[in-house]
């Protein structure tokens, strides 16, 4: 059973509104219940609120369908570039480390310069890495021992010659 509804299931229920406008917020409550096998039934105030909010819940940039707010994020490209950049990584079996991330993170900053206010600190990677199912990896031997300064010199003359 769950206790809260996800944004997808915020979106059926007003999807299942315009279906049949003539379904009473006490009657979409029941539905809801019913559907998503919800713990409680949502409060009369509740489902009038998401229809209230419909075009900003079925809104893109609302977020993810999985989660049950939307997502506050500041800057939405940097976000998603970033966390494409790490993938690409991790599909090649490396994994960077918090430092090299933050550092990729405000290069990405300087060059789409649409935040400069964000602070890119611990807190916030943190909160990056946990959006996006990152965990920080600690390796060892030889591998590990390469120093994250050197990498992201690596990675910029790297990315010097193939642009």
């Amino acid at each position: 059973m769950a206790r809260w509804m996800t944004i997808d299931q915020k979106r059926q229920i007003i999807a299942k509104s315009v279906e049949c406008p003539s379904l009473t917020h006490a009657e979409l409550a029941e539905w809801a219940v019913i559907t998503f096998i919800l713990r409680h039934k949502p409060a009369r105030s509740t489902i009038s609120g998401i229809l209230s909010n419909a075009r900003r819940i079925t809104s893109d940039a609302y977020g993810d369908s999985r989660r049950r707010k939307p997502l506050k994020v500041l800057s939405l490209r940097l976000e998603h570039r970033l966390a494409q950049w790490v993938k690409e990584y991790e599909d090649k079996n490396l994994y960077l480390s918090r430092q090299l991330i933050t550092m990729r993170a405000r290069d990405l900053q300087g060059e789409l310069c649409d935040r400069w206010d964000l602070n890119l600190s611990d807190g916030w990677l943190t909160r990056f890495m946990h959006r996006h199912g990152l965990w920080s990896r600690q390796l060892h031997g030889e591998a590990a021992s390469a120093d994250p300064k050197v990498v992201h010199q690596g990675l910029q003359i790297n990315k010097l010659h193939y642009t």
